[in-house]
């Protein structure tokens, strides 16, 4: 099945030109404009009164949680091959010869609209859906099966709610005041 789906979303790719920069575009590009504005709702994001330097804590702690804990523990005891790899295809991206799942991308990205949701509800639909675009641009271009991508999206929101219980709001407002509003 899940090799079904992946073909699926594969076949769209090598039919048009066009399309394919749309695709290599969400694969490759869109996550550093989603970095850049990620970082942008970071330090403008807020409505008033919102703290900081929580979230700066709260996303590094979950990012390195998601992305450079669990997402490495799991691939070391279940190296996947890759779509192009295990199935002979040809990626539209530079190849990545890492273990396919989770898949990192949807892991950062969806823990990113986790945490959007939670500095401004208002532009939570819109990171998601960048999110997906970015994991399905992932499937598209040959790297991942789209169970990594449904793993890497669990993941990341499930280690932003965990990193939420551990770093509870109240440690940064008191640092926000010293650092941020003197």
């Amino acid at each position: 099945m899940n090799e079904q789906a992946f073909y699926f979303f594969y076949n769209l790719a090598n039919k048009y030109w066009l399309l394919n920069w749309f695709f290599i575009f969400f694969a490759q590009y869109l996550p550093y404009l989603l970095a850049i504005i990620f970082i942008g709702f970071i330090f403008w994001g807020y409505k008033k009164g919102k703290d900081r330097f929580y979230y700066i804590l709260l996303t590094a702690l979950s990012l390195l949680m998601a992305r450079g804990l669990f997402v490495e523990f799991i691939r070391f005891f279940y190296p996947i091959l890759r779509p192009f790899k295990a199935l002979g295809l040809e990626p539209l991206i530079e190849p990545i010869m890492t273990s396919s799942f989770p898949s990192g991308h949807a892991t950062v990205f969806f823990a990113l609209a986790t945490l959007v949701y939670f500095i401004n509800k208002k532009y939570f639909w819109h990171f998601t859906g960048a999110a997906v675009l970015v994991s399905l641009g992932r499937i598209i271009v040959g790297v991942h099966w789209p169970l990594d991508i449904l793993a890497g999206a669990v993941l990341g929101i499930v280690v932003v709610l965990i990193a939420r219980r551990l770093l509870p709001y109240s440690f940064g407002e008191e640092y926000n005041k010293k650092i941020w509003n003197s």
